[in-house]
């Protein structure tokens, strides 16, 4: 099936700009090189550049035909989504932050989303 041809720029760049971005605004905050306060940004950042242009990317991909790259940066637009959702709840004082059990959680998403970047990386590595 031939890709569709209205969608006539590359959408590659805008997803990972918006992943490249989002993940410098994050280390800031995990390295301790802005106040924690500045976290507040960081969630919106990641909610709408992060997530949802990373997805709005994914989407173009994949009608391009581009299963790969619609496939990661739909998947990575989700966990900017996700992680600005649960950041929103835990700044809001909805869920708690601190604990072992905060800490587990956030332990497990994360390592769930390593595993997920690691088979990718498998993938790419036969793909080219």
């Amino acid at each position: 099936r031939a890709p569709v041809a209205w969608v006539q720029g590359n959408p590659g760049p805008l997803g990972l700009l918006a992943f490249g971005m989002t993940t410098c605004f994050t280390m800031f905050i995990v390295t301790g090189w802005v106040p924690g306060t500045f976290s507040q940004v960081v969630v919106g950042y990641a909610a709408m550049y992060g997530g949802l242009i990373q997805l709005i990317a994914g989407i173009l991909e994949l009608i391009k035909g581009n299963t790969f790259a619609g496939t990661a940066f739909a998947s990575y637009g989700g966990f900017w989504m996700g992680y600005a959702f649960f950041r929103t709840l835990e700044l809001r004082g909805t869920v708690g932050s601190s604990g072992a059990q905060a800490r587990a959680g956030t332990a497990l998403y994360h390592g769930l989303w390593g595993f997920l970047t690691l088979g990718f990386f498998v993938v790419t590595l036969r793909k080219n």
